[in-house]
């Protein structure tokens, strides 16, 4: 087990440390010659249009313990009351959807409870011409990257719902990108605005499946669209930034991660690691 970090003074101090297990979570009790340390955790809250995420972050900005369900009221419920024992100091959430989540959290907690919105320290200027239209997600996953690449412009894509693109670099300026529509979306299309064609549900190996029937050419068509889509768009940011680091993320991401994994870093958790960056900048 790493130990989180202890001021000189308290390493100084200390004498004995105890690890107490709470519904599998290891909380460090520092017990120092004068008085005793709990080390609290930061709840993040991710709530985007299809899933709610949930996770505990440590000190050292690890996730020691998370949850992800189909987003509603009764999930929200449900997730929060599994994390309401835990020591937690701070607690921050986003949503892209009209649902009061602070409200419900308030039922479970007493803690500080952030809102990271637009009107954020998001650590990012942007040059979106109508910034008010910038879904916050998008920012959010930035702020991610950019907390594990300091240095280098990033293409971050996040392959849900929509599938968006956004250009940050290596000053921290953000210079948008792309939306296009995810998976489902061209599924849905291409069944919802024909007579005949029929609905199909797409699984990881249909990418390399011969496109030898009606089926199988829906679920190559859409797989290998969205893969051509993706080169198109890294080979482009690259041809201007020859160093970019491509982050991948997002519900359907594990479709391309082999496909693209040359130069290619897949991190599903990038939103709740930038949530946990800008929650504590905004505290």
């Amino acid at each position: 087990v790493v130990l989180p970090r202890l001021t000189l003074h308290q390493q100084q101090m200390l004498h004995e440390v105890k690890l107490v297990e709470n519904r599998n979570l290891y909380v460090f009790i520092f017990f120092c010659w004068d008085h005793f340390i709990i080390i609290f955790m930061q709840l993040i809250l991710d709530a985007g249009n299809s899933f709610l995420k949930i996770a505990l972050f440590n000190q050292d900005d690890k996730i020691v313990r998370q949850s992800t369900t189909s987003y509603n009221e009764n999930s929200l419920n449900t997730s929060l009351s599994e994390f309401a024992d835990f020591p937690i100091s701070k607690i921050g959430y986003c949503s892209v959807v009209n649902h009061n989540i602070k409200k419900q959290l308030q039922v479970f907690f007493d803690q500080k409870i952030i809102e990271i919105n637009r009107q954020s320290n998001l650590s990012i200027k942007t040059k979106y011409e109508t910034p008010n239209t910038l879904g916050i997600d998008r920012l959010i996953a930035c702020a991610g990257a950019r907390k594990l690449n300091s240095t280098q412009p990033l293409l971050v894509i996040d392959i849900g719902t929509c599938i968006t693109y956004d250009f940050l670099d290596s000053n921290n300026v953000h210079y948008g990108g792309a939306i296009s529509p995810g998976l489902q979306l061209r599924v849905k299309a291409m069944h919802n605005y024909t007579d005949h064609l029929p609905l199909v549900d797409l699984n990881i190996t249909d990418m390399q499946a011969p496109a030898n029937s009606t089926t199988n050419a829906l679920k190559s068509g859409v797989l290998k669209g969205v893969l051509f889509e993706l080169q198109g768009f890294i080979n482009e940011k690259k041809h201007f930034a020859p160093n970019l680091q491509v982050f991948l993320t997002g519900g359907d991401a594990i479709f391309f991660e082999d496909a693209l994994k040359n130069g290619i870093f897949a991190q599903r958790n990038l939103n709740l690691i930038g949530l946990n960056e800008l929650l504590k900048l905004n505290a």
